[in-house]
């Protein structure tokens, strides 16, 4: 390139030849910056790679690009809109009509005629599905038994209600819990009573969440307890023992009517249709009561026992009696003999003539007492 002259050195090419050089060097880098026009490719900074979207609330897609670059975003194929990227470099745009499942996103930019000048990296996301509405806590309601009702200890049956589906319900008697149920899909519940102590109890059901935090609580509901009462014996008969079938009375001592029964009840005593009086039927199954005073004859007595409204329940089978007058003092009670004048009997034994009055008297009722008394056992 150069050579020497004495004590010089000379370039081998003249000045032309260097100006065209640089002509040529000045040339290359204008055509450089003309034809070389690429820009850079833009960079996504959301949604995060492989983040997990709701469809209900997708957000944006952001990122970088050269100063008022066109960015045009993509999904798949799909374009969903063009954004200008500022002074700054930054462009954002909305996510809009994801489905659930799998998407690809992509940033290009574009220029006045829609070209492809530049395309991002490829952002994987997943769009899950919008999560069902979660309804709000509500108080359960407790449905049975009804508000102040009494139970039988021993059978007290279910409590029941209703709520939200799902709920966890902790059932207490007034502070202390004595049970749990769940709320079914249809909003129902059902829980068995434990064993309760008679009396007063207010019962509540509480909405409690997985760490047992009571959510709400139903209104309470009033119910007693009382025991289960004694089994209440079947009605009975009552039965006559006293005085003895058949029995000839005499007016002024009759006695005594008495007999057995169920203990407690009350009995109605009855001469024919006739009540004559009333007794009630001791602990011990026994019944007494003063005969009251009877004509003379036959007489059918019966005890009936009667509820509290008076209705008859039970009736005893009938007791068939006779009364007598009681003997006038200073006759005689001969069979056969009429007392006569000086003592001097006024019909003679034997003769086939009718014994004394009050004889035959009582001969009659005794007769008609034993009469209704085999009516009555053949019936």
């Amino acid at each position: 390139m150069f050579r020497q002259r004495g004590w010089f050195w000379t370039p081998l090419f003249d000045r032309w030849q260097v100006l065209a050089a640089l002509l040529l060097a000045a040339l290359f880098v204008l055509l450089t910056i003309r034809f070389d026009r690429t820009p850079p490719a833009p960079v996504f900074t959301e949604p995060a790679a492989n983040a997990q979207l709701t469809a209900a609330a997708l957000g944006d897609a952001a990122g970088t690009a050269r100063a008022n670059d066109t960015v045009r975003l993509f999904v798949g194929d799909t374009a969903l809109g063009d954004a200008k990227a500022d002074a700054g470099g930054q462009w954002r745009l909305p996510l809009t009509n994801l489905t659930p499942g799998q998407h690809t996103l992509l940033a290009r930019i574009v220029d006045a005629n829609g070209k492809v000048l530049a395309s991002s990296q490829p952002r994987n996301i997943t769009v899950a599905p919008a999560a069902t509405p979660t309804p709000a806590v509500m108080a359960p309601i407790i449905t049975a038994p009804a508000p102040g009702a009494q139970l039988t200890a021993g059978n007290l049956g279910d409590l029941a209600g209703s709520g939200r589906a799902g709920d966890t319900l902790r059932i207490h008697d007034g502070d202390k819990e004595i049970g749990q149920a769940t709320v079914g899909p249809d909003g129902a519940w059902r829980f068995p009573f434990p064993a309760l102590t008679s009396g007063a109890h207010a019962i509540t059901a509480r909405v409690v969440d997985a760490n047992g935090n009571v959510q709400a609580t139903s209104q309470p509901l009033n119910i007693s307890i009382v025991d289960a009462a004694t089994p209440t014996p079947a009605v009975m008969a009552p039965i006559i023992t006293a005085p003895a079938p058949g029995a000839q009375l005499t007016a002024g001592n009759l006695g005594d009517l008495a007999g057995s029964g169920r203990a407690g009840d009350t009995l109605r005593i009855h001469d024919g249709d006739k009540e004559i009086g009333q007794v009630t039927i001791g602990p011990d199954g026994a019944w007494r009561f003063p005969f009251p005073a009877l004509t003379s004859g036959a007489h059918a007595i019966t005890a009936r026992v009667v509820d509290a409204n008076g209705n008859v329940q039970a009736t005893s089978q009938p007791l068939n009696i006779s009364i007598v007058n009681a003997a006038t003092p200073g006759t005689t009670t001969t069979p056969g003999v009429t007392p006569g004048s000086g003592g001097t009997p006024g019909v003679t034994p034997g003769s086939g003539s009718t014994p004394g009055v009050q004889a035959s008297h009582q001969a009659a009722a005794v007769r008609q007492a034993r009469h209704q008394e085999r009516r009555q056992r053949r019936r």
